[in-house]
């Protein structure tokens, strides 16, 4: 019988170092999926931080593109300024030339006026001339 309850107690034995051996290897499995799951989470948090300075980031150039945009605008403002006064410097410069142009027409018309008068001074000379050497004549012949 001892021999009997020595052998129940080494299959006992040989069960229970089994069962060990098993859970031993199922406690292997578990820390070998727990490392993993710790390089997953590292490796998570890495991505998250690197979505968080990409945020960042992002909203930076947000903010920098809005300010070009501000400053494109205060160009487009300044541009249609100088347009119009460019506009406004060539109206002025076309009615300048305008007015000398006119200046031009009333001096030649001036010029053309003199030469005429003094066409008609001319011949009014000769018409007196001509009346003095009548009136010479008639003192001789009287």
């Amino acid at each position: 019988e001892r021999s009997k309850g020595a052998s129940d107690t080494s299959n006992k034995i040989a069960t229970l170092e089994a069962a060990l051996s098993e859970k031993q290897s199922e406690l292997t499995d578990y820390n070998v999926k727990i490392e993993e799951m710790q390089r997953s989470i590292v490796d998570f948090d890495k991505l998250c931080e690197a979505a968080e300075t990409y945020k960042v980031e992002s909203e930076a150039k947000s903010a920098e593109i809005e300010s070009l945009k501000q400053s494109v605008k205060l160009l487009c403002g300044e541009s249609e300024a100088l347009k119009g006064a460019v506009e406004k410097k060539e109206e002025a410069i076309r009615k300048m030339l305008q007015e000398n142009v006119t200046q031009q027409d009333d001096y030649s018309t001036l010029r053309e006026e003199i030469e005429s008068l003094k066409i008609e001074r001319e011949k009014l000379n000769s018409d007196m001339e001509a009346e003095k050497a009548k009136m010479d004549s008639l003192r001789e012949s009287a």
